[in-house]
């Protein structure tokens, strides 16, 4: 698939919180659009680009992860990062921006 429909992807904008039982603390992890194209990031890292490889799920190829977003009687729930043989659940919470970008 090369292409989502727009109003299917501004759905998935916002913030999701990941409990992990990697990390002790809870993640935020950002979903923004921009020209019509989904973007992923963590706390304090650069926005990276969702691939679609179908109306719900997208790959980021520098992480080898994949992403597929849910939803629950029209609206988007949550979503589940597939990455380094594990599935974390992060759920849809209210907009939080994250801080600006500071480089490495």
């Amino acid at each position: 698939i090369t292409s989502v429909n727009e109003e299917l992807l501004s759905q998935y904008v916002g913030s999701y919180e990941l409990k992990s039982s990697i990390q002790p603390s809870i993640w935020t992890l950002m979903v923004t659009m921009q020209d019509g194209k989904l973007f992923y990031s963590n706390e304090g890292q650069t926005p990276e680009e969702l691939y679609p490889l179908s109306e719900t799920e997208f790959y980021l190829p520098d992480q080898v992860a994949r992403i597929v977003f849910e939803q629950q009687d029209g609206k988007t729930t949550s979503l589940k990062v597939e990455y380094l043989n594990q599935l974390l659940t992060a759920n849809k919470v209210e907009w939080k921006p994250l801080p600006p970008y500071e480089g490495r």
